[in-house]
């Protein structure tokens, strides 16, 4: 065995800060347009993809914290959300397995992630 199959990366949003560095980055790889009440309006791709990806990171940041009993509320509700727009959209990611700026092309062409 050689050392990179021995490491293990983790990706883990852990809170609020890091939650906010996820979404931006992911973001930054979009072009989109302002507002983007336009690109919902014209259902553009990259806003289809971009909804997704901020629903997947809320979703991954209360799967990753520490849960109080009001916690498991939005839990319930962007776990509810993502398989919704997993079917919607055709994209299956997986909780804590994508990194920062996460850049998926198209919705509804390609295989499963």
């Amino acid at each position: 065995m050689n050392e990179y199959s021995l490491a293990k990366v983790q990706y883990m949003i852990k809170n609020r800060k890091d939650l906010q560095e996820y979404i931006i980055a992911d973001e930054a790889r979009y072009s989109l347009r302002k507002p983007r009440i336009l690109g919902w309006f014209l259902g553009d791709e990259s806003y289809v993809v971009v909804h997704y990806l901020r629903v997947f990171r809320r979703l991954e940041f209360y799967t990753n914290k520490r849960k109080h009993p009001w916690d498991y509320i939005p839990y319930a509700y962007y776990l509810f959300r993502h398989r919704r727009l997993s079917i919607k959209t055709g994209i299956r990611l997986v909780v804590n397995t994508v990194g920062k700026g996460l850049y998926i092309p198209h919705h509804l062409g390609g295989g499963n992630l």
